[in-house]
C-alpha cells in the first residue's frame, strides 16, 4: 500500500513516514510544481505514479497538501473536484488546522478524508490506513447480477455499460446497491463511506448522490429521494 503526499513539510512528511511504516505502509513524495498550475501537477504526477500504481494493483492514496492548492491561485476547491473528479486514487486534503469550512468544501469537492498537522500523527497514519483498506478490494460482480464494480478504477458495469465514476459515487453506488430496493438515511450512507467521523452537514451525501444521477440516467437503475428519510436506489 502507497501513500503519494503532495507536501513540502519534510519534518511533518518525516514523521508520518515513521508512523506508516509500522503498518508497511510505503510514502512516496512528490514535486507538483503548483507554479505552472495544480491541475498541470497532478495530471503530471498521475500519468507518472498514480496510473502505474493503480494498474499493477497497488491500493494508493493521494495526500493532497491545501497549501498546494491554494499556491496554484484560483479557487482551490474547484481545483480540487478536478483532481477528485480524474485521481484514480481517493484523495484525503491535508491542511493546516481544523476548520470545518474548508472541511465541508473538501468533502462537497470529493475527497475521501480529512487531516491536519494538528492531528496527532498516530491518528493520521490511522486514516490513511483506513482509507486505503477501504479502496483496497478487486473487481468483483455478485452471481447472477448485472452490475460489475472494478475497484482499482472505479468503474461499474450496468448491464453492459460502462460508467466512469469518482471513488466517492463509486462508494455511495456501491453502498445503494448492496442495499437496493431500501430506504437508506443519510446518516447510514456517510457512517459506510467515512465512517464515524463527525461532520456537521450532510450535503456532502446530497451533492455525491446528484452527480451520481446524472451519470447513471441512462441505465436501469434510479436514485430515488424519500422525503426527510434519505435515497432508494431501485430498477425500473
Amino acid at each position: 500500500m502507497t501513500v503519494l503526499a503532495a507536501e513540502e513539510d519534510f519534518i511533518w512528511l518525516d514523521s508520518l513516514q515513521a508512523e506508516l511504516g509500522k503498518k508497511k505502509i510505503t510514502l512516496k513524495e512528490m514535486d507538483i510544481y503548483p507554479e505552472k498550475g495544480i491541475e498541470q501537477g497532478i495530471i503530471k504526477v498521475l500519468s507518472e505514479e498514480l496510473d502505474s500504481l493503480c494498474a499493477e494493483g497497488v491500493p494508493t492514496v493521494l495526500l493532497m497538501s491545501w497549501q498546494y492548492l491554494k499556491t496554484a491561485g484560483g479557487s482551490w476547491q474547484t481545483g480540487l473536484e478536478q483532481i477528485c473528479s480524474g485521481c484514480p486514487a481517493p484523495v484525503v486534503l491535508l491542511s493546516e488546522r481544523r476548520q470545518v469550512k474548508r472541511e465541508l468544501a473538501g468533502f462537497e469537492a470529493g475527497i475521501a478524508d480529512y487531516v491536519t498537522k494538528q492531528d496527532d500523527i498516530r491518528i493520521v497514519a490511522a486514516r490513511l490506513q483506513s482509507v486505503l483498506m477501504r479502496y483496497a478490494s478487486g473487481q468483483r460482480a455478485a452471481d447472477g447480477e448485472d452490475v460489475l464494480f472494478e475497484q482499482a478504477t472505479y468503474t461499474v458495469w450496468i448491464q453492459g455499460q460502462k460508467q466512469e465514476l469518482s471513488h466517492l459515487e463509486y462508494a455511495v453506488f456501491e453502498c445503494l446497491y448492496k442495499n437496493k430496493d431500501t430506504v437508506l438515511k443519510r446518516q447510514f450512507i456517510f457512517r459506510e463511506i467515512w465512517g464515524e467521523k463527525p461532520v456537521k452537514d450532510m450535503r456532502v451525501v446530497d451533492t455525491v448522490v446528484k452527480r451520481l444521477r446524472k451519470k447513471i440516467e441512462k441505465t436501469q437503475y434510479v436514485i430515488q429521494s424519500k422525503y426527510k428519510l434519505g435515497y432508494i436506489l431501485t430498477k425500473e
